[in-house]
């Protein structure tokens, strides 16, 4: 399980050019199947309409093998790891070159970033085009040692791909900003995000599941558990909520970050507090949003929340910091409220303010709703896609 083709059969094989007559296969490359559901849902359809095959090369957690089967793809599976391991490492690289000498992609679109640096580097060497799709720069949080290697890391994977794509417009000026690839090879799809939003089609039901009131109001929080996402903060301004506003509950929908050694105390810290419904990872979100009064994401750091969006399409106002991209999808004081990172006072603050006027929300809600649907529309996303990937695809 998880590995490529064997080292012998990949061996003979070449990344060459796709037999006379096979349809153009695009490879979309990431770390984890949790980030494939939320990254890429829908785009496979749409591109196999257009005259594509369509791979997708991950780990195989969040049963992604059967998300693959659903949305008509091939699942390359590859034993990535979030964590650094010289040993795993080397296993997932062995086991994603032998992938790509097999299928022979026309093009490859890599997201997240260790699949994405080991992917660029080795569609490099093969041949092979790549999009190298930025979803946010973990650098940004990041000090000292630590960030000038992830600047270097980042800097490498930009510079060997043959086109980078930020999924905002404040995160392509960050990119830009960092020097960390020329300014003629990045490109915006859209006015961005990973993969747009329709309107949504979501079904109360999660109320009724975890027992809250029809009248009670409901804050959720959809994201890994982790510090980067602000969840200490969200903590203390949710204990200052519960003396005040004893009819509000959260709902946090993620699961636990691998890597970070505080998300399990994050994660218990939570879970002790009045109102608070710990439930996982949830794939079917749009029914979440719909029984949803306030989104909150007081992240340190984005490229640019689909959450947020997806979340405002079901007419939901949200509560973001001013990190990049927190900025950019929400008009403050229209559609939701900015307040600054790791403030835990301001938050509590604004969440108190949308969870006292009623009618405050309902406006900042539609306001969001049509927002995000004119500025995010899937349609419209999904077609720059597939004209950039025609471009980039190698006969």
């Amino acid at each position: 399980m998880g590995g490529g083709p064997s080292r012998r059969t990949a061996g003979r094989r070449t990344a060459g050019r796709r037999p006379a007559g096979a349809r153009p296969l695009v490879l979309y490359g990431m770390t984890s199947g949790v980030s494939a559901r939320g990254f890429i849902r829908g785009q496979a359809p749409f591109l196999r309409d257009r005259g594509w095959d369509v791979a997708l090369l991950c780990n195989e957690e969040a049963d992604v093998a059967r998300f693959a089967a659903e949305e008509g793809m091939r699942f390359l599976p590859v034993p990535l790891e979030r964590n650094p391991s010289w040993r795993s490492d080397l296993r997932a690289v062995r086991s994603l070159v032998g992938w790509l000498r097999g299928v022979r992609p026309s093009v490859a679109v890599w997201g997240t970033p260790k699949a994405s640096l080991f992917g660029v580097a080795a569609c490099r060497v093969l041949g092979v085009p790549t999009v190298y799709q930025v979803h946010g720069l973990r650098l940004e949080g990041a000090s000292g040692v630590r960030r000038r290697v992830l600047a270097a890391l980042e800097s490498l994977t930009c510079r060997l791909a043959t086109v980078v794509v930020p999924v905002g417009h404040e995160l392509r000026e960050s990119v830009a900003a960092l020097s960390i690839v020329p300014a003629n090879r990045v490109r915006l799809l859209a006015d961005g995000s990973c993969n747009g939003v329709a309107p949504s089609t979501g079904s109360p039901r999660y109320r009724e599941a975890l027992g809250i009131a029809p009248s009670a109001t409901v804050v959720t929080f959809a994201g890994r558990i982790t510090r980067d996402k602000g969840l200490r903060e969200l903590a203390t301004a949710w204990e200052r909520i519960t003396g005040t506003h004893p009819d509000a509950h959260l709902v946090v929908a993620g699961r636990v970050d691998g890597p970070d050694p505080a998300g399990p105390e994050l994660a218990a810290r939570l879970g002790s507090l009045p109102h608070v419904h710990l439930v996982g990872h949830v794939d079917d979100l749009e029914n979440l949003w719909a029984d949803t009064d306030v989104c909150v994401l007081p992240s340190y750091r984005e490229g640019l929340p689909l959450v947020v969006i997806e979340a405002a399409t079901a007419g939901v106002p949200a509560v973001v910091t001013d990190c990049t991209g927190g900025r950019e999808v929400v008009e403050p004081g229209r559609t939701g409220l900015v307040v600054p990172r790791r403030d835990a006072e301001a938050l509590g603050r604004a969440l108190a303010v949308l969870l006292d006027d009623v009618g405050l929300r309902h406006e900042m809600g539609e306001r969001a709703r049509v927002r995000a649907l004119a500025r995010y529309d899937r349609d419209r996303l999904w077609g720059e896609l597939d004209a950039l990937l025609r471009e980039v695809a190698r006969p």
